[in-house]
């Protein structure tokens, strides 16, 4: 496909209302003027991303020329799960600037603007669309799922063409959880292509290896990261093997753990305190010690000293995913708990999908999930596993 990058950003400005360009972003200040004119707000702070912090101080400076007071955090920002809240009340901010994500909390504590930041060039994306195409044709996978970050979620229309061209034919689906564009992938969110499951070959996840490999851990079929900044992609069941070999490790020296420390997150979209007490209880009937453990940054270098044997993770499940590499002792998932003590089958677990389970669901086994989190923790029947 040929393609006229001039053109492109003009166009870019033009659908989007754009008109500042900051590198590889775009910042919609149209959208940002508008909503300050509404809230009537005078002191904000930006905060942003690592790799969107340039980004942040173009926009700082472009405020500040219209008169805005502006502070930018230096707080590290995973997601807009972690929306710095306390850090503008602290600063006595009228509102925050949160850039690179969509909306994720269902209410503000205080006005927030959500600025994506895509990412307007899609000539890296296009680029590789050749290479997409025999990978899929070589694999026999003539319909995908499609799904993308939304740095590139504008640009999937176009994917969707090209790949029409070669035979392939690319499902969107319209997320059901915590992401809000079509085909619009997080890493703890993949209701925009799990119900694609039945009808697709195999899905193909535009953004990174990590977006991309959330998604293989929820589905049996074939997951393909595509990752333009890399010019790369990756086949991702080999990884998927590996991080499963790799839980059930943990979960069995779990099993041998006495002492138990339970993190609960304090940041706003992390903060599962609903689920601590029944998990607790759980553990305590299994002859464990158990502590609950606050943080802000779930890092093993700060909790090590409390001297216990294994973590339950209630804040993301990517820090279990991922980050479990850096921690000396297991870190468990909820639902990884309830495997350690027999109450769930690890290959149904498995087969549901380890990230979003049983958060993301409300079919029937989901409920009889959360019946046997109340069952066995409050000393209800327990429902048998085999009844899920």
């Amino acid at each position: 496909m040929r393609f006229n990058k001039k053109r492109r950003k003009l166009e870019i400005r033009a659908w989007y209302r754009v008109d500042l360009i900051v590198g590889a972003y775009t910042v919609d200040t149209t959208q940002i003027r508008k909503a300050l004119l509404k809230l009537g707000a005078k002191r904000l702070l930006i905060q942003s991303p690592l790799g969107l912090r340039a980004v942040a101080t173009e926009l700082a400076k472009t405020l500040e020329a219209e008169g805005y007071s502006v502070l930018l955090s230096n707080s590290a920002c995973w997601g807009a799960c972690d929306v710095a809240y306390q850090e503008a009340e602290n600063l006595e901010a009228d509102a925050i600037i949160h850039l690179g994500h969509t909306k994720f909390m269902k209410h503000d504590k205080i006005p927030t603007i959500y600025i994506p930041c895509h990412y307007w060039n899609p000539a890296p994306l296009i680029n590789l669309i050749p290479r997409i195409s025999n990978v899929l044709n070589d694999a026999g996978a003539r319909r995908i799922g499609l799904g993308a970050s939304i740095q590139w979620s504008i640009h999937l229309e176009l994917v969707k063409t090209e790949l029409k061209k070669s035979g392939i034919e690319a499902l969107t689906h319209e997320p059901k959880m915590f992401a809000v564009e079509e085909a619009q992938v997080l890493g703890c969110d993949y209701t925009a292509l799990k119900p694609l499951e039945d009808k697709v070959d195999a899905f193909v996840v535009v953004g990174s290896v990590f977006h991309a490999l959330g998604m293989a851990l929820v589905s049996d079929k074939p997951t393909y990261a595509i990752d333009p900044a890399a010019q790369s992609i990756r086949e991702l069941t080999e990884n998927k093997r590996r991080i499963i070999n790799q839980r059930y490790a943990n979960i069995m020296k779990f099993k041998e753990a006495e002492r138990i420390g339970i993190i609960v997150s304090t940041k706003p979209g992390q903060k599962r305190i609903n689920i601590v007490n029944p998990i607790a209880r759980i553990l305590q009937n299994h002859g464990k010690e158990v502590y609950v453990i606050s943080a802000d940054e779930v890092n093993e270098q700060l909790i090590i000293e409390y001297g216990l044997d294994a973590y339950v993770n209630t804040a993301c499940p990517r820090l279990s995913i991922e980050d479990q590499v850096r921690f000396s002792r297991p870190l468990l998932l909820p639902a990884e708990v309830l495997v350690a003590v027999g109450i769930l089958e690890w290959s149904f677990l498995v087969e549901k999908g380890l990230i979003m389970f049983p958060w993301a669901y409300s079919d029937e086994n989901s409920k009889t999930v959360w019946r046997l989190i109340a069952g066995e923790a409050y000393g209800r029947r327990q429902v048998s596993q085999y009844e899920v």
